[in-house]
């Protein structure tokens, strides 16, 4: 199964590409102008989406959520998630909406039964990420689009076997 997963911000917008194990993180830069939404979504989204060629694909997106920051920035984000739902259901892919907590409870659960010695404050550290050629991440957005994929792989389709988490 190709997952694609989504940590939309209003400055750093991360994916993550997992097909088995991660095959691609990255960052990208969303659109200063709400206008530009759909060409943001069309031209740097949906080459993400063509990369899975005819094997199922599923695309989670980590739903924005509004702490205290500018509605303004939080309408951009929506708008961009929202623009990327109709792209999917236009292309019939399957689309989860998630929200951090979710995804981190689980995969701090994981964590802890693997390594239980491990004592961390904040046990999904984005450092304990490395991208697919074994260098580490750039942003801690990219950690979490990986994070959301293994989430994904793990809920959907529990029998996979996924590498991403060192």
């Amino acid at each position: 199964m190709y997952i694609l997963a989504l940590d939309p911000g209003k400055i750093n917008f991360a994916y993550a590409v997992l097909d088995g194990e991660l095959k691609e993180t990255g960052v990208l830069t969303p659109p200063e102008l709400v206008a530009d939404i759909p060409k943001f979504v069309n031209e740097q989204i949906r080459p993400l989406l063509v990369k899975g060629g005819d094997q199922k694909t599923a695309v989670v997106i980590e739903r924005y959520m509004f702490r205290g920051q500018s509605s303004v920035h939080a309408e951009k984000v929506n708008l961009i998630i929202g623009g990327t739902q109709l792209l999917l259901h236009q292309l019939g892919i399957e689309c989860c909406l998630i929200t951090a907590s979710q995804w981190k409870k689980t995969l701090t659960g994981h964590i802890k039964r693997i390594d239980p010695e491990r004592k961390a404050s904040r046990i999904c550290s984005w450092w304990w990420f490395l991208d697919p050629e074994g260098k580490p991440l750039k942003t801690e957005h990219e950690a979490d689009a990986i994070g959301m994929a293994w989430y994904y792989a793990k809920t959907y389709d529990p029998k996979a076997t996924v590498r991403c988490v060192i």
